[in-house]
């Protein structure tokens, strides 16, 4: 496995009851960044977890994280020609904007399944509007849930948000 530094402190948070509700991963490889995205998750959810921390990775939130049919997860991607996470309209948002995302963490959950989680990938792709409109849900999110942004770019991202997150670097390339 990759990275076994930051999985590690990741476990010992979840076990400490120190897991940040909001995680930056940091890699300049897209595959780990969405591998280590869905690790965090089921580090965060899974009822099941080890000593050491590992999830089960057998029990529903662990299967439903890794195949895609966690009843709780939110998924944020940018869209469109300017490949661009817009901010989307206050009343009714259209899906894959960000206003519709935060929209999920609000509504009133209809399963077991635990944790929301919320994965906005490529989150370097928000413009300002968004970021600055993110910035609440990530300042006091909702109870119960868990956010992971991903992105190669962190520089891209504003100073407000970045600070309300954990940041995981996954640097391959270590120049």
């Amino acid at each position: 496995k990759l990275f076994p530094e930051v999985l590690t402190c990741l476990k010992k948070a979840r076990t400490g009851g120190r897991l940040a509700h909001a995680y930056l991963i940091q890699s300049d490889d897209p595959d780990i960044r969405e591998e280590f995205a869905i690790l965090a998750a089921m580090i965060a959810s899974c009822p099941n977890i080890d000593e050491a921390g590992s999830p089960c990775g057998v029990c529903n939130s662990c299967k439903g994280l890794q195949d895609d049919t966690y009843q709780e997860l939110y998924r944020l991607t940018p869209c469109g020609k300017m490949y661009m996470i817009k901010v989307g309209d206050s009343p009714n948002p259209d899906p894959n904007t960000l206003r519709w995302f935060e929209e999920m963490f609000y509504m009133t959950s209809t399963s077991l399944a635990g944790k929301k989680v919320g994965i906005v990938s490529d989150c370097d792709r928000m413009n300002k509007e968004s970021q600055n409109a993110f910035l609440k849900t990530l300042e006091e999110p909702p109870g119960d849930t868990f956010f992971i942004l991903t992105t190669g770019n962190p520089l891209a991202l504003l100073p407000t948000t970045r600070s309300r997150c954990q940041l995981l670097p996954l640097l391959c390339n270590r120049c």
